[in-house]
């Protein structure tokens, strides 16, 4: 492991990061106590001497601090010539080299020359390149006036620009003498673009949240936990967390100075990163990603390579993924970016060779799987990457699986231990996007903010530090997404905060259409002052932090049981003793009731049913036990369970027993009844399905006590016997999607016979898969609808389930469990969500012609313009073969390489569902096989161009460019031969 590597404890103490200088290697050296008011440029002439100095600085950043610095370098007596360059990524490129190498010489500068870069990253990187060329390579220093360029470009002594054919390929290692941090100049981007400035100042955390996450825990808990401090920007924490990142980058490029291995881990996030930021500007997204935003992508999906392949745990990529959201930073590859092309570009990349991908791999947080890159098959990397999946039916699927902790438990837990007095430890809770947002929400509204939570024994337990009820009035709205037990749970606590102001509970679109007028209504009814934000009804909602008062309230409980735990969970923090009287005879899913008022219990408090639909509270609030455990999450245990049924395996579930607080342990039952074998005991659940095609249907169920398992229901019911009916499911029509209306329209797709029923959904069972169809199964960012459709899939060929990581919400690891403990077989879909939603797919247009005729350059455009996928028939085969044609030319031949591009064509125009632009190989035209899917794509109504430039223009281009493959014969011969060739 990385850590029992010589040096690596002194990176991560205090006295190698508090200290106004760190060490990089021999030659180089970062100081943190100069600034440019003071006695910087003094400091750089006395430890850097030389005849003359050439201060290279973007136009923006001259403009800021140009003239003071100036001012100040003259005051040393030494001669400064300035060379003012564009700002932005195009200026690290060769032909800017050569200005400013020309702008040296026309000033006769010599060996006996310095070179000063004042700027960002891309200013560093140009500057040391032509430092480590001029003259055979004269000193130069950094001035990073970004966060990034501090802790990133400024330290180890990366030089290079960038080429059409990718990023940082021309370069050389060239250390700067000395490195001057000053925070000031932070401040100055935020006075001129308060808005760049601070995407730039996220960007350069994200790298700082990197160092941490691969080398030194500690750092990445002042990141976790200091998120508010940080983001004021106060000098003494940015001061601390900048040099905590520079010792450790120091310490690793002195253990490594030429990246022959250990330096490598500092590109974790960077492989998939890199990959985004190269495209970003081909695609069709406005402004851009930055470096640090694109790498924070990186940094999320890699901690999912690792989780994929079992080296991290959940709860560990969970803590990452929380971290980088807490700063606002992206979490996704753009939609705009196809998956074909992202694994085009990573297999480009100069770090990779052959059928894998060297990726960085954290096994946990501050800790490196290997201290270097480790090799991952692409397939691996492209099913995490890509955001559709499909599973493959393979016969039964068997094994033992430990689902998460229970959403509904942890989402209980967390505002219980926040209210408490005293401390906390939770253990086993659930990691997710639902719980993330409900830790956030507590977060702002605890009086010590990020303290008061803390993650211990590796992500595995979280102390919390309760409030004894007492809450703030946060700064910032509270924002859930799509949780609506969340938005609920917190609407009820917001209503006990007293002080100045009021909390805003708001979320994603889809939360501002979920129901919470019955809650509301009966709040406002009770005395709290409540107010609608948007559209009546729903979310956003505003409170007044005034308390809530004692006495009865009484509410409706037929939308949602969430309403009746939402008061439940506040009423201890009320003025007085508080009564909930439902309207009604009986509470719609009572066993949640029942969960709430059972974990209240757990934390000091009883309450007691005076009638039974009335609900007695007593006032005083929570009791923090010294330890909760979570149970697993008996909704995620169904998946399993009825991939055991619906594939006639045998799996069993860990922790999902029939002493489960949550009624969803009961699904096995259902199971029974549909012909499977079951055991369970207190600790586990063990079903056998029957042979495939065999499950019988249900005829009339009521599913009230375990309404979330409906879906899991409808696709087993899809495929058995007979006719069933669901029942006492209408509240799922009000959760992340109708999820009713979505399960008839989605199981139409396959070709299932479904109707709505006033509560439910009725299913005629096609007794095994013949008579259905494989589909594009859209999920509505429904975590239960893509977890139903990846256990039907595992029977049904042809499944393609979009929004594949939407099961983050509840069940993060779901795939991974699929393909690790269950031996499923699963690959990552070709389709692309934009490409897949359209209906009545437009023809293709398809480009051909001489290599080096503008097929590609004309296809972007022409794509830009259409709003089309642009594809490209090379890049898709380099992407799959993982190998550049030159390379897979000369080891197998051209007739090899004419063989798989004509496959490669013919599948290209059978698979893609929609209309593309295609750019075809130079010698498409080559081979029967391709001519005649040409011709084929002709008659069937798509548009084949034949793309044409003079000649004599193709062959001086092809002939200057070493990267393409060396053709058998001169360009004009083939140009001759080929226009003999019709199609």
């Amino acid at each position: 492991g990385v850590t029992s590597l010589p040096g690596m404890a002194a990176a991560s103490s205090d006295a190698a990061w508090n200290k106004d200088e760190v060490p990089v290697g021999d030659t180089s050296v970062v100081c943190f106590q100069y600034k440019l008011e003071g006695d910087l440029c003094k400091e750089l002439v006395k430890r850097v001497p030389a005849f003359v100095y050439c201060l290279v600085a973007d136009e923006n950043v001259f403009a800021l601090f140009g003239e003071k610095f100036v001012e100040k370098f003259n005051e040393t007596g030494k001669t400064l010539h300035v060379k003012i360059v564009s700002s932005g990524e195009t200026t690290k490129d060769r032909k800017v080299k050569e200005e400013i190498e020309d702008f040296m010489l026309s000033k006769k500068m010599n060996r006996d020359s310095c070179c000063i870069a004042l700027g960002g990253g891309v200013c560093g990187d140009l500057t040391g390149y032509v430092a480590s060329t001029f003259m055979r390579g004269v000193p130069f220093v950094q001035i990073p006036t970004t966060l990034l360029a501090m802790v990133d470009a400024s330290v180890g002594g990366k030089t290079a620009v960038n080429t059409p054919m990718g990023k940082n390929l021309i370069g050389a290692f060239h250390q700067p003498t000395v490195v001057f941090m000053d925070m000031g100049f932070l401040d100055g981007f935020s006075r001129r673009d308060p808005v760049r400035a601070e995407r730039e100042f996220r960007a350069g955390i994200a790298e700082i949240i990197k160092t941490g996450a691969i080398w030194d825990l500690s750092l990445f808990e002042v990141c976790e936990q200091k998120v508010e401090l940080i983001q004021s920007r106060e000098h003494s924490i940015l001061n601390e967390i900048v040099r905590r990142s520079v010792a450790i980058k120091a310490e690793v490029v002195t253990l490594d100075p030429k990246e022959g291995g250990l330096r490598a881990i500092l590109n974790w996030g960077h492989t998939i990163g890199h990959a985004v930021e190269g495209l970003c500007g081909m695609a069709d997204y406005s402004d851009g990603l930055l470096h640090g935003e694109c790498v924070a992508i990186g940094m999320v999906l890699e901690s999912n390579l690792a989780r994929a392949l079992g080296l991290m745990h959940p709860s560990a990529v969970g803590r990452v993924i929380r971290c980088i959201q807490a700063y606002k930073l992206p979490t996704k590859i753009p939609e705009q970016l196809h998956i074909d092309k992202i694994m085009a570009k990573m297999m480009g990349d100069k770090k990779n060779t052959g059928g894998k991908l060297k990726c960085v791999l954290l096994d946990r947080i501050g800790h490196c799987y290997e201290p270097k890159a480790s090799m991952v098959d692409a397939e691996i990397v492209r099913m995490v990457c890509s955001p559709n999946i499909t599973p493959i039916p393979s016969g039964p699927l068997s094994g033992v699986v430990r689902v998460p902790g229970s959403k509904s438990v942890s989402n209980r837990v967390l505002p219980l231990a926040a209210l408490g007095n005293g401390e906390c430890r939770i253990k086993g809770l659930l990691t997710s996007d639902d719980t993330q947002r409900c830790q956030e929400a507590l977060t702002q509204l605890h009086p010590n903010g990020e303290v008061a939570f803390e993650w211990e024994d590796n992500g595995a337990v979280l102390r919390v530090s309760g409030s004894g009820g007492k809450l703030r009035v946060p700064k910032q709205e509270l924002y859930l997404g799509n949780s609506g037990t969340s938005a609920r749970f917190l609407t009820g606590i917001s209503t006990v905060a007293v002080g100045d102001g009021s909390i805003v509970v708001t979320g994603n679109k889809r939360m501002k259409e979920r129901p919470i007028k019955d809650m509301v209504e009966a709040l406002v009814a009770h005395g709290c002052d409540i107010k609608y934000l948007e559209g009546e009804g729903c979310p956003p909602i505003q409170i007044a932090a005034k308390g809530l008062p004692a006495g009865t309230i009484k509410m409706s409980g037929k939308i949602s049981s969430q309403y009746i735990s939402g008061v439940l969970l506040a009423a201890p923090m009320a003025q007085g003793e508080v009564t909930l009287q439902l309207l009604e005879d009986k509470a719609i899913s009572e066993p949640y009731i029942d969960m709430t008022i059972g974990m209240m219990k757990d934390f000091g408090v009883n309450v007691t049913k005076p009638q039974p639909n009335a609900y007695a509270i007593p006032c005083g609030g929570y009791k923090n036990p010294p330890v909760f455990e979570v149970e697993a999450d008996a909704s995620a245990a169904t998946y399993p369970l009825a991939i055991a049924a619906i594939t006639g395996g045998k799996i069993t579930c860990q922790a999902v027993g029939k002493g489960s607080v949550q009624g969803d342990a009961q699904f096995c039952h259902l199971l029974a009844k549909m012909g499977c074998t079951i055991e369970q005991d207190d600790s586990q659940t063990t079903v056998q399905g029957p042979a495939a095609g065999s499950l019988q249907g249900l005829g009339d169920i009521d599913m009230e006590s375990m309404t979330d398992a409906f879906m899991t229901a409808a696709v087993l019911a899809a495929v058995a016997t007979g006719t069933t009916r669901i029942h006492g499911v209408a509240n799922q029509r009000v959760k992340e999607c109708n999820r009713i209306q979505v399960m008839v329209e989605e199981l139409t797709k396959c070709g299932v016979t479904t109707s709505e029923l006033e509560d439910g959904i009725q299913i005629e069972g096609a007794g095994g898969v013949d008579k259905l169809k494989g589909a594009v199964i859209h999920c509505y960012d429904d975590h239960r609808i893509a977890m139903s459709f990846g256990v039907l899939g595992c029977l049904l060929p042809g499944l393609i389930i979009t929004e594949k990581e939407c099961v983050e919400k509840t069940y993060p690891e779901y795939w991974d469990h699929l393909r690790m403990h269950l031996n499923a077989k699963l690959a990552s879909a070709n389709s692309h969500p934009e490409e897949v939603r359209a209906e009545g797919a437009p023809t293709h247009c398809i480009l051909i012609g001489m290599r080096g005729a503008g097929k590609t350059t004309m296809g972007r455009e022409l794509a830009r313009r259409m709003k089309r996928e642009f594809v490209d028939l090379d890049e898709m085969f380099v992407a799959e073969k993982g190998m550049q044609i030159i390379d897979f030319v000369n080891a197998n031949g051209w007739p090899a390489f004419r063989e798989l591009e004509a496959a490669l064509l013919s599948r290209t125009l059978k698979d893609k569902t929609v209309g593309i632009v295609l750019a075809c190989g130079g010698g498409i035209v080559e081979t029967d096989a391709c001519r005649q899917a040409l011709q084929k794509a002709g008659k069937q109504g798509h548009v084949v161009l034949h793309m044409q430039r003079d000649i004599n223009e193709i062959e001086a281009y092809l002939t200057s460019d070493p990267s393409r493959p060396k053709l058998p014969e001169a360009p004009s011969v083939a140009w001759k031969r080929r226009g003999a060739l019709s199609l």
